[in-house]
Formats: structure tokens, C-alpha cells, sequence
């Protein structure tokens, strides 16, 4: 604006001869363009304008844009000219920066003749607005593509990985912070596999040594609640694992004597104790010989250890060894040894005998042969109970040694032994009957050792027969589908109609030289 007006100070502009100079400024400066230029002195008079006679205008001191510019800013306004008679849009500034307060030059324009260049700029500004919403928004999309994608795939590998499932590995080329971020989830799943892979080759073999312990493991908390548990102590109570764990001990072992030794020692100074204890009334199923021995109770050593937690808690490691077979197998041993003395004495006392007899007197022919006959019938009794000591041995032996398999037809060995039963009991006489199930079949078996089974088992139904009925015996043959499709399991069973055993003795039949 100084570059053009004519008065370029203040002190020029006060010693200016008249107005003229200003009014050509003005309406030179605007000619064509629509606008209209004012200049107001500091008393509020007009000193030129560009479309009127400034001696015909009023004082401009009273107008909001002049009285704004004198503070120093820009005045700004819009209303109806009284000079014009129409709206216009007016700004006003000092003349003279220096001086807010002097002299204002000001500006307006027709408020219609903006509206025009406003629809105009008002389309161009809302075309160029939607296009830069659509590809600032295109942008973005793609932007939370290339981002989504990979982070979407992250997450889900977290996820597993929190699951346990360390197979997942991620690989992002972009950006470089995610490609990073992948890489570390990467390295950290290949060390928590390997760690959870050692942990679990760790569990897997001390449960493999627990399982395969002979003894009865317990593992109890300081609320005697059972927390771990091995397959035979699982056997010994005869409950599966899911049954157990987080039960009190009370509960599952009905017994006050463990739960009170328990409890004593669980805050005891001393680590290890141990003790005997006999449960009551409890099935126990020997090996082989299930359903056939219910002693009535059963004897266990328990060793307990003590061990503290790094939180503070007692635990109690309890080791159950059952010794109810130990026990059982003692008593028999001490029975046996009693029975066969027994067994031993009478024909030995018996030979003895009438060998003194023989000795000290002279009997006659008729005496000494009698005499004689008793000597050889005890001397063959002696010889048998030999034979059945030496047969108890045979069996006792190991499998390698004792079991001579061979090809043999079942019902032939039945046959065999009832032949073998008559001859031996010529003055007995019954009724033997063979029935067979299924389709028969050759066996592998030892027939030396099944002979013998057979032919005590219908020696026992002769020797226990009925007195006032005829003896039957039935023996089934029932051939069973085995294991594999190849395969055929072969049962036995012979039945007879003679007094039985009584229940109580039922346990014992397996039991060596028991006095009938």
C-alpha cells in the first residue's frame, strides 16, 4: 500500500495541501474491480472515496469497523451502506501502522457480488473435500490392511501359544516393527517348546517310575488331601485317578489309626516314620486266583515322609506297601510245614513199628506177612507225598523249565484221565460226560501237567462223592474267540453232584497238603 499511496508518512499525510491526491488514489486504485475504497481522517470526515463525494458523506467515526481499526486490529463488518442504500462486506486498517489511532483506510464490496465467487468456491472447496475424504479413506484402508493382517495373524498365534500350541510360526515383511515383533514371538514359542517338551519328557518319565513302583505312592497336602497318586496305589483302592485326587484321605481310607498317624506327624519334628496297620473287611484278589480269597482284611506297611513346600506348606509323601500276601504266604508256609510233618509222621512212625516188631519177636508166617503188608502200604503212602513234594517243585519252577508245550486234543486228555481215575479207583464207579461248545480245536499246552489236573479234580469228586447217589461228573469244553482272530482260548470246567466245599474252606484249595 505504500509503494502507491501518495502520502507515505504521517507527517506527509498532515501537511498534504488537500484531498484530491487521495480521492484519484482511490478510485484509480480500484477502477473495474467491483470494490470501493475509503479513507477516514482521525476526526471521523471522509478524505477521499472512490465511488462518492467525500464532502457529501457523513462522519465515519460511529462505524463498528472504523471504531475497530483504531484499536489497532482489523475492522470487520457487514451492513447496510447509507450512502450506497445496500449491504456491503467492509475491512478497515490504520493508514498508518505507527499511528492506530490516525487516519483509516478502508475496503468494502457489494455483499451480492460475493455470493457468485462463494457458490463457485463453495463447489470447488466441496469436490476437492470429497476427494480427499475418498482418498484419505482409501488410504487409510489400506493402510489398516497392510496393518490388520499381520497383526490378525499375531493374535492368533498368541492365542495358541497360550493354549499350549507352539507349531504356529509367523513371518511379516512389513511393516518393520510387526516383522520385528514376529520374530521375537518366533524365537520365544522355539523356547517354550523346547522347555515345555523337556517338562513334559520329565513328567512323562517320572510317571512312568511311579506307575511302575510295586508299592502304593500318596502324595497328601497339608489338609490331607490326596494330590498325586501312582496306578498300583489306584489298584490298591480300587478307584481310577479322576475319583480321587482333591479327596480327603479319611474319606478314601476309612481307617481313624492312618488318619491319626497322619495328622500327628504332619507338624512332627522328625521327617520319616513308619508303622503296621491291618484294615478289616477289605476283598483281596491274589494274582491268578481272583474271586477265590477274601481273607478279610488286609496288612500294610506305611512309610510316611514329611517335606516343606517354598511357600511354607507341609506335605506328606505316604508309601503303602501291602504285605497282606506276605503275611497270607507265611501263615501257609508255617501250616504247610505243620501238615506235611503230619503227613510224614504217620508212615514213618507206622514202618517203624512193625519193623521193631519184626525185630524183637518171632512172628509167625500169617503175622510177619501182615506185617509186612503194612510196612509196603506205608512205604508206597511215603512214596507218594514224596512225589507230590517233588510234583509241587516241578510246577513251582520257572515257566522255561516246568512248561513242555506240545499239540493235544482237549477232549483226548479228559478221556485220559477219567481211564486213569477208574483204573486208580477200580471199586468206583460213575458217570463221566464230555460237552463241548463251539468248534474245537488243537491246543499247545503241557498235557503231562494238564493230565494231572484233570485227574485230581475227578480223583477229589470220587473221593468226595455223595453216599446215597451215583457220581456224575460233567467237563465242558467251551472254545472262546481270543485275542486276535487267529487265535482260539480253550475253558475248562468239570462239575459234579458230590458235598462240595464248605465256603469257609473255599480259599484254601490251593493251599498244600491242608488236612481234609
Amino acid at each position: 500500500m505504500t509503494g502507491i499511496f501518495p502520502y507515505q508518512t504521517l507527517e506527509e499525510w498532515n501537511g498534504r495541501p488537500d484531498n484530491s491526491r487521495t480521492s484519484d488514489f482511490c478510485a484509480r486504485t480500484i477502477k473495474n474491480s467491483g470494490f470501493r475504497i475509503t479513507v477516514i481522517e482521525k476526526e471521523g470526515t471522509v478524505a477521499g472515496d472512490s465511488s462518492k463525494d467525500p464532502d457529501l458523506m457523513d462522519n465515519h467515526n460511529d462505524r463498528p469497523e472504523i471504531t475497530e481499526a483504531r484499536t489497532g486490529g482489523t475492522g470487520k463488518a457487514i451492513r447496510f451502506s447509507d450512502t450506497l442504500g445496500r449491504n456491503l462486506i467492509y475491512c478497515a486498517l490504520p493508514l498508518f501502522p505507527q499511528a492506530p489511532e490516525g487516519p483509516v483506510i478502508r475496503l468494502s464490496i457489494p455483499e451480492k457480488s460475493l455470493k457468485p465467487l462463494l457458490t463457485r468456491n463453495s463447489l470447488t472447496i466441496a469436490l476437492v473435500t470429497i476427494i480427499s475424504t475418498a482418498l484419505a479413506a482409501t488410504i487409510t484402508l489400506l493402510l489398516t490392511l497392510r496393518i490388520s493382517g499381520p497383526l490378525h495373524l499375531l493374535t492368533r498365534a498368541a492365542e495358541k501359544y497360550s493354549e499350549g500350541d507352539f507349531s504356529d510360526r509367523i513371518y511379516v515383511d512389513h511393516p518393520l516393527e510387526l516383522k520385528q515383533l514376529s520374530g521375537a514371538l518366533n524365537v520365544m514359542a522355539d523356547k517354550l517348546d523346547s522347555r515345555f517338551n523337556i517338562i513334559s519328557r520329565q513328567k512323562n518319565e517320572l510317571e512312568t517310575v511311579l506307575d511302575s513302583m510295586s508299592d502304593s505312592l500318596i502324595l497328601l497336602d497339608s489338609r490331607l488331601r490326596i494330590r498325586k497318586i501312582n496306578r498300583k496305589a489306584q489298584q490298591l483302592l480300587g478307584r481310577p485317578q479322576d475319583q480321587l485326587l482333591g479327596q480327603p484321605l479319611i474319606e478314601i481310607i476309612r481307617h481313624t489309626g492312618i488318619h491319626e498317624f497322619c495328622t500327628e506327624h504332619l507338624t512332627s519334628d522328625e521327617e520319616n516314620h513308619a508303622a503296621d496297620f491291618t484294615l478289616e473287611k477289605r476283598k483281596l484278589a491274589l494274582p491268578g486266583h481272583q474271586d477265590l480269597f477274601d481273607s478279610g482284611q488286609i496288612s500294610l506297611k506305611l512309610n510316611l515322609s514329611r517335606f516343606q513346600l517354598p511357600d511354607g506348606e507341609n506335605n506328606l509323601l505316604l508309601i503303602l506297601r501291602d504285605l497282606t500276601r506276605l503275611r497270607r504266604l507265611q501263615k501257609i508256609r508255617t501250616e504247610f510245614i505243620s501238615n506235611l510233618s503230619h503227613e510224614l509222621k504217620t508212615p514213618v512212625t507206622s514202618i517203624s513199628g512193625y519193623a521193631e516188631l519184626l525185630l524183637d519177636g518171632n512172628p509167625d508166617d500169617a503175622k510177619k506177612k501182615q506185617f509186612l503188608d503194612r510196612i509196603y502200604s506205608n512205604s508206597v503212602r511215603l512214596t507218594h507225598i514224596t512225589e507230590n513234594i517233588l510234583t509241587l517243585s516241578r510246577i513251582e519252577a520257572t515257566e522255561s523249565e516246568r512248561l513242555k508245550k506240545e499239540g493235544c486234543q482237549p477232549e483226548m486228555l479228559l478221556q485220559r484221565a477219567a481211564e486213569t481215575a477208574r483204573r486208580d479207583y477200580p471199586d468206583s464207579e460213575f458217570d463221566f460226560k464230555i460237552v463241548q461248545e463251539g468248534e474245537p480245536a488243537r491246543m499247545q499246552a503241557d498235557s503231562g501237567l494238564l493230565l494231572m489236573v484233570f485227574v485230581n479234580l475227578i480223583e477229589n469228586a470220587l473221593r468226595y462223592r455223595h453216599p446215597d447217589r451215583e457220581c456224575r461228573i460233567t467237563a465242558a469244553i467251551r472254545y472262546l474267540p481270543g485275542k486276535k482272530a487267529e487265535e482260539t482260548r480253550i475253558r475248562f470246567e468239570l462239575s459234579d453232584n458230590g458235598i462240595g466245599i464248605l465256603p469257609e474252606n473255599l480259599f484254601r484249595i490251593f493251599e498244600r497238603f491242608y488236612p481234609d
